[in-house]
Formats: C-alpha cells, sequence, structure tokens
C-alpha cells in the first residue's frame, strides 16, 4: 500500500531541494552579521562607484557652467552639496541593503528549519 502523506512529504521535500534547498543551506553557513555585513559593504561599494561616476558625468555635462562659476564659494558650495548627497545615499542604501539581506537571511533560516522538520516528520512516517 502507498502512503499518500509520506509521498506528498517527500515531493514537497524534492521540490525544495531542488530549487532554494541548495542557496538556502549555503546561506545558513553564515552567522546572520557577517552575511549582512559582507553584503551590505559590497552594496556599498557599488554605490559609492555609481555615485563617484554620476558625479564625473554631471561635472563633464556641466562643464562649461562650472567653468563660468569658477570662485570659491560656488566650488565650496557645489563641494559641500555632492557630499551631502553622497552621505545621504549612502545612509539610504545601507538601510535598504541591510533590511533585504537580513530579512533574506532569516527566511533562509525559517525554511531550513521547517525543511529539517520535515525531513524528520518523513524519518517517523
Amino acid at each position: 500500500m502507498v502512503n499518500e502523506k509520506k509521498i506528498k512529504l517527500m515531493t514537497k521535500l524534492a521540490l525544495y531541494d531542488a530549487h532554494e534547498g541548495k542557496r538556502d543551506e549555503m546561506l545558513c553557513k553564515y552567522y546572520r552579521k557577517d552575511y549582512v555585513s559582507f553584503h551590505v559593504i559590497i552594496s556599498l561599494l557599488w554605490v559609492t562607484l555609481g555615485y563617484i561616476l554620476g558625479v564625473v558625468l554631471w561635472g563633464l555635462a556641466s562643464y562649461e557652467e562650472i567653468m563660468d562659476n569658477l570662485n570659491q564659494k560656488f566650488l565650496f558650495a557645489t563641494g559641500i552639496s555632492v557630499i551631502i548627497g553622497y552621505v545621504a545615499i549612502v545612509f539610504t542604501f545601507g538601510v535598504i541593503s541591510y533590511g533585504i539581506y537580513d530579512r533574506r537571511h532569516n527566511n533562509a533560516i525559517k525554511r531550513m528549519k521547517k525543511y529539517k522538520r520535515d525531513m524528520m516528520r518523513l524519518k517517523k512516517i
């Protein structure tokens, strides 16, 4: 006689293992703090690179305006606005990245716990 509960549970476990299981297993090897910190740092490095590229492109696009207003007051105001913009963008992206990667790690931990619990249920059947 075929046990229907066992077949459903085995199918569910096989689907999880084939799709999300490998990624979750790799992710769960890291401590939450390490995983989140690493990905936040990488995100901030990419944001910094993008911001520098954006500032350079803006500087090239408005080269004539910069050369026409080349005085200490204009350069100071432009420098302050670039720095404030950078700090605001880095802070915003840091908070968003922290939330995303923290939630991603927590969800993977929950899925792995459920997977292990289902494996124990399967052994008992």
